[in-house]
């Protein structure tokens, strides 16, 4: 009985262990969730500023077209 009671014993400091590492671990993978989460709202955020600001151009460019285009062809030819 008495070595029964010592391997349960050594069971329950080995499962005890166990339980601390997988804590460990989960603490980690939690820790490393949350940089990615944090990174991918940098990203997220860093996609919408260049959107932003390639809508912005594309804007200026079609303005300027747009300006181009109701000059008369002489004024345009004059000024190249």
């Amino acid at each position: 009985m008495e070595e029964r009671i010592r391997a349960l014993a050594k069971r329950h400091r080995s499962i005890r262990e166990e339980n601390v590492n997988l804590r460990e671990a989960l603490a980690q993978r939690e820790r490393t969730l949350r940089e990615l989460e944090e990174q991918i709202r940098e990203l997220n955020q860093r996609r919408q500023d260049a959107a932003k600001r390639l809508d912005e151009l594309i804007g200026r460019v079609a303005r300027l077209d747009e300006r181009l285009s109701a000059r008369p062809a002489s004024a345009v030819e004059g000024k190249v």
